[in-house]
């Protein structure tokens, strides 16, 4: 999603199996903005067997369903099975239904990559999957991009806040009239004198915001958690980070809506017209970073962690 004014532009894919890279896929349908050449493209949202044929005709890299599948991913799946079913293990034929993976392919899980020292962590931490970005260019334009896997263990058929405008992403511009002090002044003074004043024009300053969120996303739906932060923006006057922290912070509105059921971890990035970067979340960390003005690349993980310079992390 792009602000720009009063013509906002927009677009998401959902349940997209073989579009190697979704986001690619949302940006040629924003891009494509012509609906007598494109048909489809007066709606935002498109899915399933029609989106992907349209993601083939744009030349679209598309994969098999088993290229999506990863060793850590599977046993992050099967874990949170045993949580929800008293310990009880499946097998990936009677649970990954649909995806046709070879015997190899499920020994060596799918990439040979993904080394065995890299399940140590799940039984303390599932992270969510998702990967979204906001960017603000030099003509003030924000664009803001979000692509997930989805919830582990989600049923058939579940749309999440990822693709879902206002839910998971968010980019809007608008206009704030400046207070004419001055100019009252000047008016009053005018007023006791024998001709007519002109009234001064009303100025007017130039506001945007792009969010992009990631956590438990059925939460984000129920708030239109990056439209909320937006309004607030836009109708309540707060800056950016003040309203992300009142619905994505630390007691914020999230985690009210999710009091006494320890499920409503979620995490915000941002950015407004002065290229003010805000990053709020109610959890424990989330992988995070950005790059300023002078080209540095800034990276954090834990909530309570300041940005630290990547390049001298790496030393």
């Amino acid at each position: 999603m792009v602000s720009k004014g009063q013509h906002k532009r927009c677009a998401s894919g959902f349940l997209l199996k073989h579009v190697k890279n979704p986001v690619l896929f949302a940006r040629e349908l924003l891009l494509r903005d012509n609906p007598a050449v494109e048909r489809g493209r007066q709606h935002n949202c498109l899915s399933g067997e029609y989106a992907e044929k349209l993601a083939e005709k744009w030349g679209l890299e598309l994969v098999d369903e088993k290229y999506f599948f990863t060793e850590k991913r599977w046993q992050q799946h099967l874990q949170d099975l045993q949580r929800g079913q008293g310990g009880e293990e499946k097998t990936f034929e009677e649970l990954y239904v649909g995806v046709d993976v070879s015997e190899k392919e499920l020994e060596s899980g799918g990439k040979e990559e993904e080394e065995e020292e890299q399940l140590i962590w799940l039984d303390e931490y599932l992270p969510q999957g998702t990967v979204g970005c906001v960017v603000l260019d030099s003509n003030g334009l924000i664009a803001a991009a979000t692509s997930t896997g989805g919830l582990t263990n989600k049923v058939p058929g579940r749309i999440g806040d990822t693709p879902t405008p206002g839910a998971g992403f968010w980019a809007e511009e608008w206009e704030v009239e400046k207070p004419q002090s001055t100019a009252n002044n000047i008016s009053i003074i005018a007023s006791c004198l024998p001709f007519s004043s002109t009234p001064a024009k009303p100025t007017k300053s130039h506001r945007a915001v792009g969010l992009s969120g990631t956590g438990n996303g059925d939460y984000f739906l129920r708030l239109a958690a990056c439209h909320n932060i937006t309004s607030r923006c836009r109708f309540g006057g707060k800056s950016l980070k003040q309203a992300a922290r009142e619905v994505c912070g630390r007691g914020g509105e999230m985690e009210r809506a999710g009091e006494g059921r320890n499920n409503f971890d979620g995490a915000v990035i941002g950015i407004d017209e002065e290229g003010e970067v805000v990053m709020e979340m109610n959890c424990g960390g989330c992988f995070r970073g950005t790059v300023d003005l002078e080209g540095r690349v800034l990276v954090a993980a834990y909530a309570d962690e300041p940005l630290e310079e990547w390049a001298k992390i790496m030393l």
